[in-house]
């Protein structure tokens, strides 16, 4: 799973308490991610569920230790996205819509609704994290978000 030549861009995901953010002790794990796809191509693709598409570009993931490529003149673009210690479910500015913990926003977080992928969870409970909820509940929220908005798109397009 992990082949250095099969890389497109990388990202690291803060799993974090939502409970403790603002404090130094949010952070449960930091997931630093390889693609084999650019990020940006696939936060435009639509053809299914992000989390999805994620799952199908990883070729390595490596938990608190950087790859090579994040630093250096050979550097390849990253992203920095912050995910629920508790759920899986994507961390907005000032929530945690999963479990619905409120926090403080004005936290270096930029927002999204994206919740860790299968490899993402499998991962991280092999190297002995627990979650509180079931994070399978967090990604069939997002199919259902997905299909809604697809269903609206073809019903706008009929329209059309």
């Amino acid at each position: 799973m992990d082949d250095l030549n099969d890389k497109k861009s990388i990202f690291v995901i803060y799993v974090q308490n939502p409970a403790e953010i603002g404090s130094r002790r949010a952070t449960k794990a930091i997931l630093h991610v390889r693609l084999n796809r650019d990020y940006n191509e696939i936060l435009s693709d639509n053809s299914k569920p992000r989390s999805e598409l994620i799952d199908d570009a990883i070729t390595g993931m490596k938990l608190g230790e950087p790859f090579p490529e994040e630093n250096g003149a050979n550097k390849v673009f990253m992203s920095i996205e912050c995910n629920c210690a508790r759920c899986g479910g994507g961390l907005s500015i000032y929530n945690c819509p999963e479990c619905g913990i409120e926090f403080d926003g004005g936290h270096l977080r930029s927002g999204w609704d994206v919740p860790l992928s299968v490899k993402m969870v499998a991962y991280l409970e092999e190297h002995g994290f627990k979650f509180v909820i079931d994070p399978i509940l967090a990604r069939q929220h997002e199919k259902s978000r997905y299909e809604y908005s697809m269903r609206r798109l073809a019903a706008r397009k009929g329209n059309l």
